[in-house]
């Protein structure tokens, strides 16, 4: 065999060698890619089954916006009330608050938790309201917490303190006010009788005024009856008179014409 044949054969072989070699690196990228792949998708899958689970934080953040500290001036059972804002992002589900009591002293060091309930979702920047009913005397404190993922300083935030007592003042102003509703009534009963006892002599008076007029009236009555009547008597006196002189002067003239008979027969014999 001479040295171009066996340099024909060698090179030949280097060219099957090549794409041996580079068939299998192929293969092989291939199948790691595809092993890549597989596993970015396993990792998106079970991110997006963690965000389904709720551990993902709203963004909200609640805060007490009331000024000062409230003191109620009235005597239990009464409601006593505090604000609470939402100044992040819409909740998308509710937040726990506690209510804290002590006779004297801070509820927040030394109370005690006499009542818990939830805060509904509240969209950014609205007010609820939070609402007890107080049935000792005392200092009262709401406490909230923020919802879960809350990355803030303040996860458990504090209202204002809420003291409640009893004012003497307002009771005495209430006898007073009693009192005063009493003499108030009295007086406003004895207008009432007074009213009525003018309005009864209104009312007598009105009568004998009207009864007065309705006398006079028929006095009136009466007197032009008697007139009329008198008036009618006097025509048929006047009418009898003329009738009892007609009859006269009838008789007088048959008086006359008799005796001027008798002169003429007398003259005639």
């Amino acid at each position: 065999m001479s040295r171009l044949q066996k340099f024909k054969k060698k090179k030949k072989f280097i060219l099957i060698s090549k794409f041996t070699l580079l068939f299998y690196l192929l293969i092989f990228s291939f199948s790691y890619l595809s092993s890549a792949t597989d596993a970015y998708f396993n990792s998106s899958n079970q991110d997006s089954f963690t965000l389904q689970a709720g551990t993902w934080f709203d963004g909200s953040e609640l805060v007490f916006i009331g000024k000062g500290n409230q003191n109620i001036k009235v005597c239990p059972e009464v409601d006593i009330i505090v604000e609470i804002k939402n100044v992040g992002f819409e909740m998308i589900g509710p937040a726990e608050y506690e209510v804290f009591y002590v006779e004297n002293g801070e509820p927040r060091v030394n109370g005690e938790k006499i009542d818990q309930g939830l805060i509904e979702p509240l969209g950014k920047d609205e007010i609820a309201n939070l609402v007890f009913e107080a049935d000792d005397e005392g200092f009262y404190e709401f406490k909230a917490i923020q919802r879960e993922g809350y990355e803030g300083s303040d996860k458990e935030i504090w209202s204002e303190k809420i003291k409640v007592k009893c004012n003497e003042n307002n009771n005495d102003s209430e006898s007073e006010n009693e009192e005063d509703n009493s003499k108030d009534n009295e007086s406003i009963e004895s207008e009432d009788s007074v009213n009525e006892t003018d309005n009864n002599e209104e009312n007598s008076t009105t009568e004998s005024k009207t009864n007065e007029k309705e006398n006079s009236t028929t006095e009136s009555g009466d007197a032009k009856n008697n007139s009329t009547e008198s008036n009618d008597n006097e025509s048929d006196e006047e009418e009898h008179n003329e009738s009892s002189e007609e009859q006269e002067e009838q008789e007088e003239n048959t008086e006359k014409a008799t005796n001027e008979e008798g002169k003429s027969d007398e003259e005639a014999k």
